[in-house]
């Protein structure tokens, strides 16, 4: 395999796990079991030390974590596709609730890629 086509798979790893941190918030913000909440807050806590061990595999190999690809950007689209789907759902679900209004998901901020102390 090219370097670039494993630095592809990396920027792709990468912008799956920024994703996954995105989508199970959602899924927390959407939660109404306490357990199912717990358990995906487990979920959000290991996205993020993957999304910190990409940026330090990142930092290791030289590479800018913040560089877009094409395949990166699909991934993106993908992830955020998700997002809004639940968002939806969760609309719609919840209509029959007097006064509530669900966050709005497309002003969710993208999680940010923290520097590594090396």
């Amino acid at each position: 395999m090219k370097e670039a086509q494993v630095h592809e798979l990396l920027y792709q790893a990468l912008e799956t796990e920024l994703g996954g941190v995105q989508v199970y918030t959602k899924a927390i913000e959407c939660a109404v079991n306490d357990d199912l909440r717990e358990e995906w807050n487990k979920y959000l806590d290991e996205t993020k030390t993957h999304v910190e061990i990409m940026t330090k595999v990142f930092a290791d190999l030289g590479l800018d974590a913040e560089k877009e690809t094409p395949g990166r950007k699909i991934v993106r689209f993908k992830g955020e596709s998700l997002i809004k789907s639940m968002d939806m759902a969760w609309r719609r679900a919840t209509r029959a609730l007097p006064n509530w209004s669900p966050p709005r998901l497309w002003s969710m901020p993208r999680p940010r890629i923290m520097p590594t102390g090396n």
